[in-house]
């Protein structure tokens, strides 16, 4: 019965994280650049890069500790829950300041 448990968990984080990576090679990020757009073009694919890699780890990261918070012992909940907030406030931070950047980025594309 925990291994059907753990399964279905997988598979569902699996179906879950595939449609949220898509992969470009390096050299197509350039191809589009024109001398108005090239900083910001290439800011935006930074951008893109971190916010991928950010959400990725913030998403793996929380999975993990909601099964380690899951299957543990009632005395050791406490500590996951300990455990789990400063990475759901990191999470919560970095994506609030990924979309501060995006909408300075927007209003300085426009002024320029």
């Amino acid at each position: 019965m925990k291994i059907k448990r753990i399964l279905i968990i997988f598979l569902v984080c699996m179906m879950l994280m595939s449609t949220i990576i898509f992969a470009d090679s390096p050299p197509n990020i350039y191809n589009n650049l024109t001398p108005d757009t090239g900083l910001s073009g290439i800011g935006d694919a930074i951008l893109g890069v971190i916010r991928g890699i950010a959400g990725t780890a913030a998403a793996v990261s929380i999975i993990v500790l909601g099964i380690k918070y899951t299957y543990s012992a009632p005395s050791e909940k406490a500590e996951v829950k300990k455990k789990m907030m400063p990475v759901v406030i990191g999470s919560v931070l970095l994506f609030g300041a990924m979309t501060i950047i995006d909408a300075i980025s927007e209003v300085a594309v426009d002024l320029l």
